[in-house]
């Protein structure tokens, strides 16, 4: 989320570039050297070495400081179409049938960013959202004391029957950076517009509510519009068929957004108990989205202009710049 492009060391041979895919494949993929071998078309010993040379020469710590040339070439292609401040595109790792969601990719790439993030001095408040990738990233995260910061939810964060979302990770986060953390103690959705009012006219709802709108900086999820995403089980059929209707394609913080960005107009939208778009625009805002069944959602997030900065995988971020009409190769764990 800093203004400047991510200081990754950029390879400079096609060693180099097999050297990071390597490094990724093993220590983010967990892939056996055998099935390394496989995938890049070359010899188990010569993974090997490239696995020792990484280390070496110190590419693998917490986390993989450097990607492939294919990666960083669609960074700024996505930076130049779509005005971005900063992008990170991680080697896609996960096996074909599996590259719907590929957590290990995102969770490792949106950690390396959040460390950084985390440590600018700039930081004060930071407003987050929930999700499965948002969680696997936090996750991700070393145990290390961050007190100087304060986390705020941006979004309801009680379940149906009163419980703690199990996916607002403002819960996980508090437990690894021994932050300042505040919840926002409602619902996602309100039954009504009149019990939205009534939600966010309560002393600490609304209190919650100030602190994401004023935030230094955010990080959100992108959700997308299939049986598997965050929010299908928190709408109905009817609802969800009605947003289908209007075009929706996916969500940022609960507002549903139709393909070019702009907030669809539905009850359910107005009936949403979140901080919402407007007090992220002009802001630094992170977003951690990845898998073939967000690209319609992801693009659209970043059509809106309220996406900032942006973590993806390689697959998602070539299907993002083939849809956007941008020439593009397909990435090497997409081809046979």
């Amino acid at each position: 989320m800093n203004p400047a492009h991510n200081p990754r060391m950029t390879p400079e041979s096609p060693d180099s570039d097999l050297m990071a895919r390597a490094a990724w494949l093993s220590f983010v993929g967990d892939l056996s050297q055998k099935q390394i071998a496989e995938r890049l078309g070359i010899s188990r010993i010569k993974a090997n070495r490239l696995i020792a040379r990484a280390i070496e020469r110190k590419l693998v710590r917490f986390s993989v400081e450097s990607v492939p040339v294919e990666c960083v070439a669609l960074e700024d292609r996505l930076m130049r179409a779509f005005g971005l401040s900063s992008c990170f595109v991680a080697p896609t790792v996960a096996d074909l049938s599996d590259r719907d969601l590929p957590l290990a990719s995102l969770a490792a790439a949106g950690a390396f960013v959040l460390q950084r993030e985390f440590a600018d001095a700039r930081r004060k408040t930071i407003g987050v959202g929930h999700g499965r990738t948002l969680e696997a990233t936090v996750e991700a995260l070393p145990h290390k004391a961050h007190k100087h910061l304060r986390f705020v939810s941006l979004l309801g964060c009680l379940s149906r029957v009163g419980a703690a979302d199990p996916l607002d990770v403002v819960h996980h986060l508090c437990k690894i950076t021994a932050a300042e953390c505040y919840y926002l103690p409602a619902p996602l959705f309100a039954a009504s517009k009149k019990d939205k009012r009534m939600l966010m006219q309560q002393k600490l709802t609304r209190k919650v509510v100030q602190m994401g709108m004023a935030a230094d900086a955010y990080v959100i999820g992108i959700g997308d519009m299939g049986r598997q995403s965050y929010l299908f089980n928190k709408v109905t059929a009817a609802e969800r068929a009605s947003l289908l209707g209007k075009g929706a394609v996916g969500d940022i913080l609960g507002c549903f957004i139709d393909r070019d960005g702009r907030e669809v107009e539905c009850g359910i939208n107005q009936r949403a108990v979140t901080v919402g778009l407007p007090p992220l625009r002009g802001k630094p805002v992170l977003a951690i989205a990845g898998g073939v069944a967000k690209q319609a959602a992801i693009t659209a997030a970043l059509r809106s202009g309220v996406v900032t900065d942006l973590v993806t995988d390689e697959n998602t971020a070539a299907r993002i710049m083939k849809s956007a009409g941008a020439s593009m190769p397909a990435p090497a764990s997409m081809r046979a």
